[in-house]
């Protein structure tokens, strides 16, 4: 009964930091994202329903990615407040180990690893098409929205747009410069020193009016140069053709795991057929590649949960002395590692230097043998050098920036 009662009190302290870490990092990550929805809202005259719609389509890709993190902060968190109150000791005094402890944070983890499961199964792809679809529609209602002024914009396909300024108010562009390789033997790229941009009334294509510009040609066999120059002039392209892809076309990053699987066998059997060149066949090749990590990602991001809820528990179990920043200094550095391991496998699986199934499961194989050997350590009582120095940097980071916020330098002594 006491027993119970202590793994019911440990998950109830977890569960609150989860959540707050759940909250805290999705709303982070979203934060640029929000920026630029209201930028939109603001400058381009976006509803409020459609802002609402962009946030919701964002959503499940973003906290598919925040779960996991989120976890691991809410089981270190808890067991390293637990472990400065001295709770820890207390509970060993009484007989509770350890590895006693591990159920209920692993019944958090079952649960939060099928939530997330979920969400990377169905809810991110769903997400991801959405939001494309609706970056269609306002692109076709207000193509100005996609432009940036001072960069190379690339969100439409085929064309590389740059503008020098763009007037906030009436929304004229300077300094117009429009690469257009939609015909890869006849690129054209288009000067102008004014302009702006006008929509047809059906939708789907822009035009930009163009003044005081030139046409530059290099026809097919590339020894003859062709410039026309002009007063006024204007230019139509039909961008549902060329916003993030083709229209109506998913990538691998917006299908469904059924989806998925018909691509990737799509792919094997266009590559054994052979009768492509060399370019097709390493484009179908490298297609082929991501789609795969895109499949193994679906399931070894979630399983994260599992993981940090082994890893978590050991790493929590800090000295008294040491306060509840070390913690959260602590569950920052694990996370940060296994994300840039996690991307660097990411990568090799995309380049084909290692399979895909290993680039995304080595991450999580390799926390989960450090996790069970410092549970292992742990309970009986054994030092882990590693840990305890990590531990120590970490005591250092939170005291130097306690004195930092307190006004004092590193050196110093609060007084």
């Amino acid at each position: 009964m006491a027993l119970r009662l202590i793994r019911r009190y440990v998950a109830r302290e977890i569960l609150v930091p989860f959540g707050l870490g759940l909250f805290i990092l999705t709303f982070v990550i979203m934060m640029f994202q929000i920026l630029k929805v209201t930028d939109l809202m603001v400058n381009y005259g976006l509803r409020l329903a459609d802002v609402l719609r962009v946030f919701m389509y964002l959503l499940p890709p973003f906290t598919v990615f925040t779960i996991p993190m989120a976890f691991l902060l809410g089981v270190m968190l808890a067991v390293g407040r637990l472990s400065s109150d001295s709770e820890i000791v207390a509970m060993k005094a009484s007989g509770v180990s350890l590895v006693q402890l591990l159920p209920p944070v692993m019944v958090l983890a079952a649960a939060a690893y099928v939530f997330s499961s979920a969400l990377s199964l169905y809810a991110d792809p769903w997400g991801k098409l959405q939001s494309k679809l609706m970056l269609e529609r306002v692109g076709t209602q207000f193509a100005g929205a996609l432009l940036k002024e001072k960069v190379f914009n690339t969100d439409i396909s085929n064309l590389v747009i740059y503008i020098e300024e763009i007037d906030p108010a009436t929304k004229d562009l300077s300094g117009i410069f429009i690469s257009d390789e939609s015909q890869p033997d006849l690129p054209i790229v288009i000067t102008a020193a004014r302009g702006k941009i006008t929509h047809s009334p059906t939708g789907g294509k822009v035009a930009f009016q163009l003044e005081d510009g030139a046409i530059h040609r290099t026809l097919a066999d590339a020894s003859i140069y062709d410039a026309a120059h002009f007063e006024r002039n204007e230019i139509v392209y039909d961008i549902r053709k060329g916003l993030a892809g083709e229209a109506g076309k998913k990538s691998y990053l917006e299908m469904t795991l059924p989806e998925l699987s018909t691509y990737i066998e799509s792919l094997r059997v266009d590559l054994r057929a052979g009768g492509l060149d060399d370019g097709a066949m390493k484009d179908k090749t490298r297609e082929m590649r991501r789609a795969w990590v895109e499949y193994h990602r679906k399931f070894s991001f979630p399983f994260a949960c599992v993981v940090f809820g082994i890893l978590g528990l050991p790493l929590g179990v800090v000295a008294p002395r040491s306060g509840r920043g070390q913690g959260f200094t602590m569950a920052i550095v694990v996370l940060c590692a296994y994300y840039l391991l996690f991307r660097v496998g990411e990568n090799l699986g995309w380049k084909g230097v290692v399979h895909p199934f290993f680039a995304m499961w080595a991450p999580n194989l390799l926390y989960l043998v450090a996790g069970a050997y410092l549970v292992w350590s742990k309970t009986r009582e054994r030092p882990v050098w590693v840990i305890e120095k990590l531990g120590a940097v970490s005591t250092r980071v939170v005291e130097i920036a306690r004195r930092r916020v307190a006004g004092h330098g590193p050196g110093e002594s609060a007084s």
